[in-house]
């Protein structure tokens, strides 16, 4: 075989291995993009590259192209969890911590537990010791 065709380069005695292929070719570049769109995770394209994830996070980052998935269908409105501000007195406030430190979450945490709870279980009028109307 001559020299041309050999993969191998002698170089001062000692055998090299043959030059690293270049995994980012800007066709990979521009599937990526697909991948992402269809679903596969970070993990799976890079695996199909031959690279880690850190490497494809990072030559997408260079590139800028997003890893982020999307979501096509964001769930109705109904399911998202909504935000809500409550105005407490410092004693109530105090009461409710306590409790959370005892938990081991956040007042915040256990305020909307007491509330999803109370809600769900139609508990309102038994909390507030009305009669069910």
């Amino acid at each position: 075989m001559t020299d041309a065709c050999n993969l191998v380069v002698e170089w001062l005695g000692r055998r090299m291995p043959p030059p690293k292929r270049k995994l980012f070719t800007p066709a990979v570049l521009e599937q990526v993009p697909r991948w992402v769109a269809s679903g596969q995770t970070a993990q799976e394209i890079s695996a199909r590259i031959g690279c880690t994830p850190g490497t494809l996070r990072v030559r997408c980052s260079r590139a800028g192209i997003s890893l982020r998935r999307h979501r096509r269908d964001p769930a109705p409105k109904s399911i998202r969890p909504q935000q809500m501000s409550v105005r407490l007195p410092r004693s109530i406030m105090s009461i409710i911590q306590t409790h959370a430190e005892r938990k081991g979450i956040t007042a915040e945490m256990l305020a909307a537990s007491l509330l999803g709870k109370i809600a769900e279980d139609n508990l309102v009028d038994a909390v507030l010791d009305e009669e069910a109307a």
